[in-house]
């Protein structure tokens, strides 16, 4: 993807979910180009373990999901055995966005 379209695309995105533009990641990125999801490595890192706990409490109150785009795949040597060689999944903007607008 060239450079430029890339940036439309960013700040397409930010516009779109403007309180998820706040954090200091981008949408998880694929050959297909950017996908309207975070990888959940990077949210967890952002929010810290009990805000994104919280976050993950709120996803299954809205009866919604984490989902994979195949966008990275975590090592075979990772710490946690049931992550090894298994796909990252991903926070769908959507709900990032409404959680942090929620005040949370």
């Amino acid at each position: 993807m060239q450079a430029n379209v890339k940036v439309d695309l960013l700040r397409l995105f930010h516009r779109q979910h403007g309180a998820c533009s706040t954090l200091k990641c981008s949408p998880a990125e694929g050959n297909d180009g950017y996908h309207d999801s975070f990888d959940m490595d990077e949210i967890e890192k952002e929010l810290g373990a009990t805000r994104f706990r919280k976050l993950i409490d709120f996803i299954i109150k809205r009866k919604s999901s984490l989902v994979s785009h195949g966008h990275r795949i975590w090592p075979n040597d990772h710490e946690e055995i049931n992550k090894r060689g298994a796909e990252v999944h991903c926070v769908l903007a959507r709900d990032l966005e409404a959680f942090l607008a929620g005040g949370n």
